[in-house]
């Protein structure tokens, strides 16, 4: 499943283009894709099924039509809402249980909000689990970084000092997951805001599963993203088949947001 659309936005500090590409495959190893995305008006995510197939598959498309259902028509979320939603999700997949045991969800998300005055534009991520959201300017790919942190054990070694980053990255404790949509009632999202009249004039969004960032490292990753422009495949496209040509065992999805923003005249 692929998607390739260009939307306009016009604020009181004047205009936002979005232009967004996204796709979702199913690894090699995997008997179907327990991944699933939305893109729907301001709001983008990845949900990362856990528990196998088809439990997996379940709680990733039960997280997409719990926020589809929430935002359906809405121009611009609210963090209130988007906080909702993730509870209502996390309720919606405790609820598969009975019919697909194990069933868990990792989900990673980006949506536009507006500020209490209105006079400006932000960029409310959230995440819980390992799946990530990136982030580079219009400054080159060398500004490629991630945003989110992952909720593992393996990067809890980082934050303690224990392990680089080289060595999690490669450690099966990354798969091990330390907050996930399906397992408590209670659940503990990370939110940022990035105000958009702060961000450089074009700002780039990767939203992704584990699934590529097993295959592809984050210096790989900005190298597919920097391939020219003339191409004809998205720049989604263009990741999923990076990580498919490593041999990608799992399921891999993928959105991309390039974000071009010009001042009210």
């Amino acid at each position: 499943m692929a998607i390739t659309q260009r939307q306009t936005m016009d604020t009181v500090r004047g205009s936002i283009e979005l232009r967004v590409s996204a796709e979702s495959h199913m690894g090699a190893s995997r008997d179907g894709n327990g991944d699933a995305f939305l893109v729907l008006g301001s709001i983008f995510l990845v949900a990362d099924g856990t528990g196998g197939y088809p439990a997996d598959a379940h709680a990733a498309q039960m997280v997409v039509q719990t926020f589809a259902g929430r935002f359906a028509g809405v121009d611009l979320v609210t963090a209130d809402d988007v906080l909702d939603a993730i509870g209502s999700a996390n309720q919606a997949v405790l609820s598969l249980s009975g019919d697909s045991p194990g069933a868990a969800a990792a989900v990673a998300g980006l949506g536009l909000m507006s500020s209490e005055s209105g006079e400006d534009i932000y960029w409310l991520l959230f995440n819980v689990g390992n799946s990530r959201v990136y982030t580079w300017s219009d400054s080159g790919f060398g500004t490629f970084s991630q945003l989110t942190v992952d909720h593992s054990v393996a990067q809890e070694y980082v934050d303690n000092g224990l392990w680089t980053r080289l060595e999690a990255a490669h450690s099966p404790a990354r798969k091990a997951i330390t907050r996930v949509l399906g397992l408590d009632s209670r659940i503990d999202p990370d939110v940022w805001l990035l105000p958009i009249s702060q961000s450089p004039a074009k700002t780039g969004f990767l939203l992704c599963s584990d699934g590529l960032t097993e295959r592809l490292n984050d210096d790989e990753i900005a190298r597919v993203l920097g391939y020219s422009q003339d191409r004809t495949d998205s720049p989604a496209e263009r990741l999923i088949g990076a990580a498919r040509a490593l041999g990608a065992a799992d399921d891999v999805t993928a959105i991309v947001i390039e974000c071009t923003r010009e001042a009210a005249g």
